[in-house]
């Protein structure tokens, strides 16, 4: 692939890019800067421009896994730089849910507080499920692997968790 075809691909994809940035925007808490994602974006994008095999995939197919990716690797190191990163409760599953929309939450408490009051009644299965995916950021199918079930289940089990939860916060 030449150089003008790889800036090509790059300027058309860059609409994907900001898509993603800004989509993930939206379940991090307001102290991450879009600027900042839209720059890791754009990463993923010119690295996916750059590794790319025109026989193996399709660009577009490829370009969303590179920049999500890089996306979540720059939220990941930004987590490491500061020393508490916020939980993000706005992460909804399959379903649309979020943690915020299911729970009332204390005004003066942090999202980590909350999150540690919310789950000391839950058995560790489902402390892990619910950290795995509120707080280290894995995809359903993620914890399927790591923990041996299919991600419909882990969909199942979150779902039930967190009406656990709900209930046990309204108590």
């Amino acid at each position: 692939m030449t150089i003008l075809e790889r800036n090509e691909l790059i300027e058309n994809y860059l609409p994907l890019a900001n898509s993603l940035a800004f989509k993930r925007k939206k379940s991090l808490p307001k102290r991450v800067d879009i600027d900042d994602l839209k720059s890791a974006a754009y990463f993923g994008l010119v690295d996916a421009a750059r590794k790319y095999v025109p026989s193996k995939s399709s660009f577009g197919t490829y370009a969303r896994w590179r920049i999500t990716g890089e996306i979540k690797d720059f939220i990941r190191e930004s987590c490491k730089a500061n020393a508490r990163c916020s939980i993000s409760l706005n992460q909804t599953d399959g379903d649309g849910n979020s943690m915020a929309e299911s729970i009332p939450q204390k005004e003066t408490e942090s999202s980590v507080e909350f999150f540690e009051e919310a789950t000391k009644q839950l058995n560790d299965l489902d402390k892990n499920i619910l950290h795995m995916y509120y707080v280290q950021d894995m995809s359903m199918k993620e914890i399927g692997c790591k923990i041996g079930v299919s991600e419909s289940r882990i969909s199942q089990l979150l779902k039930k968790t967190r009406d656990k939860v709900k209930m046990t916060m309204a108590a």
